[in-house]
């Protein structure tokens, strides 16, 4: 998997799981998580996911189907911080870090030891955890970049390679673009080292060639 290429990041992801006991967290009842690879396109309020959970919610993944993505996910502090003991428990004396049933890592996980709960609880709503490579959401808050990075968009207009080239020729065909056109605005190049303005402009005119969108302006 992708996922375990390199060790740093794969154990960076593992933070997600001490969320309940962080101290300065301790304050508020309710957490958002999102993973970094996010695009906020709007204010996140109360209206967007109107039931306040009082365990834990996920999105799906890149079907809508059960194991769930943790890559966003709203949860009750004080249901993280009751179940963080039994939760860090069962990652001790999991045989492998990858769950065949409920998926790899801290997601796989996550899902095991919640599933009753997030199958009570339902999906979060497909606004605050909404994929490029799906249908373009105009009422998305967060675009999560789940698979295919900017990066890997915008190596795939410039030469046809993508790591997940499938997710990326769907991207193209479905809300990546409006996404992108968005995005751009909000890009800092200079701190940037795996993007380039080019690799942008690149990435519009396949967009623009695409006749799914029509010409930007």
């Amino acid at each position: 998997s992708h996922l375990y290429k390199n060790i740093e990041a794969t154990l960076a992801t593992y933070f997600r799981l001490d969320l309940g006991i962080i101290p300065e967290l301790a304050q508020f009842e309710h957490i958002l998580y999102t993973d970094t690879d996010v695009f906020f396109r709007k204010d996140v309020n109360y209206f967007t996911q109107p039931v306040l959970p009082d365990s834990i919610m996920m999105g799906f993944e890149e079907r809508d189907v059960y194991p769930l993505n943790a890559g966003v996910f709203f949860a009750s502090m004080k249901f993280l911080r009751e179940t963080h003991a039994e939760l860090i428990s069962t990652f001790a004396n999991s045989l492998n870090v990858n769950d065949e049933k409920y998926g790899p890592g801290d997601q796989g996980l996550l899902n095991r030891m919640y599933e009753r709960q997030l199958e009570a609880n339902g999906p979060l709503d497909n606004a605050l955890n909404t994929k490029p490579y799906k249908y373009f959401h105009d009422d998305a808050v967060i675009v999560h970049f789940h698979g295919p990075k900017i990066q890997d968009y915008v190596k795939y207009a410039r030469d046809g390679s993508c790591r997940f080239k499938d997710l990326c020729v769907r991207g193209f065909q479905n809300g990546f673009c409006n996404y992108l056109r968005e995005l751009q605005l909000f890009l800092d190049f200079s701190e940037l080292q795996t993007v380039r303005k080019q690799d942008i402009e690149i990435a519009r005119h396949k967009c623009e060639r695409s006749g799914y969108f029509g010409i930007w302006s």
